[in-house]
């Protein structure tokens, strides 16, 4: 003959209300991780590289969601491995840098109604090496060209170069 099943036993309503926010936190994904990222910034990263709005917008790209770097060509996200962040902390510190790099909006916005977008831009009419961009219809070369385009100041010349250099060497 069977024994019947004991009766499980019921914490206390405190006691369980405790138990379902530790589940929660627990399971919930990157519940701490934009925190963590923050966290790691302030103490790893920002004594040599600063404010990550500032250091974001002046090394770093955003290229169709991939974070790209002045010096790394390569998607960042192996570099940010080899560079002393913690592996659960890799997508969440990827995911802060690409909210504060560069991307494309600004070509697509200044430049799109006569170029469409950088991609397309690029895809056509560039040819793109490691660091330089010639036309494909005229030959020119594009930095020198920029300097006279549309009335553009040495920083935005500067600036649409390199959003044009990166999409490129992104292909």
């Amino acid at each position: 003959m069977s024994q019947p099943d004991k009766p499980a036993t019921t914490a206390p309503p405190r006691l369980r209300g405790l138990i379902a926010v530790i589940a929660l936190l627990l399971i919930s994904p990157d519940s701490g991780a934009e925190r963590d990222a923050w966290t790691i910034w302030d103490s790893r990263c920002q004594q040599c590289h600063g404010s990550v709005s500032e250091f974001a917008r002046e090394r770093l790209w955003n290229i169709d969601g991939q974070l790209h770097g002045k010096r790394h060509a390569e998607e960042l996200r192996q570099f940010l491995h080899r560079h002393y962040i913690p592996a659960t902390a890799i997508q969440s510190m990827r995911e802060m840098l690409l909210a504060h790099a560069r991307s494309t909006e600004r070509f697509d916005s200044e430049c799109g109604s006569c170029h469409g977008t950088a991609a397309e831009f690029v895809e056509n009419s560039l040819w793109v090496r490691r660091d330089s961009i010639t036309s494909l219809a005229t030959g020119k070369d594009i930095a020198e060209f920029l300097s006279t385009h549309r009335n553009l100041s040495p920083d935005d010349a500067e600036f649409f170069f390199d959003l044009l250099l990166h999409v490129g060497n992104a292909r």
